[in-house]
């Protein structure tokens, strides 16, 4: 199994592409997007995080959060989310056929691949003190890089 190197930055932005499962067009469907928003709301009442954007496409999903100043965990977040809506949408989009013995192993679901992220930097602009981020450059940075 490969072992991923994520950043770990208290109160950083973040940016998460997140795939489904052998790219399935689903995320759009109605119980799908019911249950991710429901997701995001209890996870975000557990485990305080800003949505800064977020964009649902049928196959994958693209979203900058920043987290609380000392908390650097989006892992937990992810995995809470994922599974959430894994388990609210198991009688419609599990597909038994296609569980592997490492899904079965690490139980996972039919749903979801892993997540990418990049750590998204932040800068003041000296003389107006506003917070600016990079946003755009990343969203590129992500598009390009994307198999």
């Amino acid at each position: 199994m490969s072992r991923y190197r994520r950043a770990d930055v208290p109160g950083a932005t973040y940016f998460f592409t997140v795939v489904t499962y052998r790219r399935r067009p689903i995320l759009c469907d109605d119980p799908v997007r019911a249950a991710l928003r429901q997701a995001v709301k209890t996870v975000q009442s557990r485990h305080p995080f800003t949505v800064d954007a977020w964009v649902l496409l049928p196959d994958h999903l693209h979203c900058m959060w920043t987290l609380p100043s000392d908390d650097a965990d989006y892992p937990l977040r992810w995995g809470l989310i994922k599974r959430m809506v894994s388990l609210a949408c198991a009688s419609h989009y599990h597909r038994a056929d296609w569980m592997t013995a490492s899904k079965t192993k690490y139980r996972e679901s039919t749903i979801w691949q892993s997540f990418r992220v990049l750590l998204t930097p932040t800068f003041s602009l000296e003389g107006e003190g506003a917070k600016a981020e990079l946003m755009f450059f990343h969203l590129i940075a992500a598009y390009l890089k994307y198999p």
